[in-house]
C-alpha cells in the first residue's frame, strides 16, 4: 500500500504540474482577452471617429480649393473623399453596440447628408461658372454649422462608448 501511495504521489507531482501550468496559462489568456476586449472596442471606435473627422475636413478642403482655384481636376478627389466619408460612417455604425450610440450615429448620417448637399451645391454653382453664388452659399455658415454638429456628435459617441467601457 505504501508503494502504491508513493507511486500515486510521484505521478501527481511529475505528471500534473504541466497540466496545471497549461491550465493556468489558458486561464490567463482568457482573462486578459476578456478584460481587454472593451478597451479594444473603444480604440476601434475612436480610430473610426478620428478618420471620419479627417475625411470630413479633407472633403471640405477639396471643396474650398476648387472654389478658390476654379480647377476642376480637384473634383475627382472630391468624389473619392465623399465616398470615403460615407464608407467610414457606415463602418462606425457597424462598430457601435448601444442603442443610444446608434441613434447618435443616425443623427450624424442625416447631418452628413445635409453637409454633402451643401458642398455639392457650391460645387455645382462653381461648375456653372457662378463662383460668386457658391461663395455666398459658403458664407451662410450652414456648412460650418453642419461640420460642428458632426464633430459634437462624434464627441458624444466617444463619451458614451468611454462611459460604457469604464463602467464594466
Amino acid at each position: 500500500m505504501k508503494n502504491e501511495t508513493a507511486k500515486f504521489l510521484n505521478w501527481i507531482v511529475y505528471r500534473s504540474a504541466p497540466f496545471i501550468a497549461v491550465s493556468l496559462a489558458i486561464y490567463a489568456i482568457w482573462f486578459c482577452h476578456t478584460a481587454l476586449t472593451p478597451f479594444m472596442q473603444l480604440r476601434r471606435v475612436i480610430t473610426l471617429e478620428d478618420r471620419l473627422q479627417g475625411a470630413l475636413f479633407q472633403t471640405e478642403s477639396i471643396q474650398r480649393g476648387f472654389l478658390l482655384t476654379h480647377d476642376e481636376t480637384e473634383l475627382g478627389l472630391y468624389d473619392k473623399s465623399k465616398g470615403n466619408l460615407r464608407a467610414l460612417l457606415t463602418l462606425l455604425g457597424e462598430q457601435l453596440t448601444s442603442n443610444s450610440e446608434k441613434k447618435v450615429c443616425r443623427d450624424i448620417e442625416a447631418v452628413v447628408r445635409l453637409k454633402i448637399a451643401e458642398m455639392d451645391e457650391t460645387i455645382a454653382q462653381g461648375k456653372a461658372g457662378d463662383f460668386e453664388q457658391a461663395v455666398r452659399i459658403v458664407k451662410t455658415n450652414a456648412g460650418r454649422h453642419y461640420s460642428q454638429q458632426i464633430c459634437d456628435d462624434l464627441q458624444l459617441i466617444r463619451g458614451l462608448e468611454s462611459g460604457r467601457t469604464y463602467q464594466r
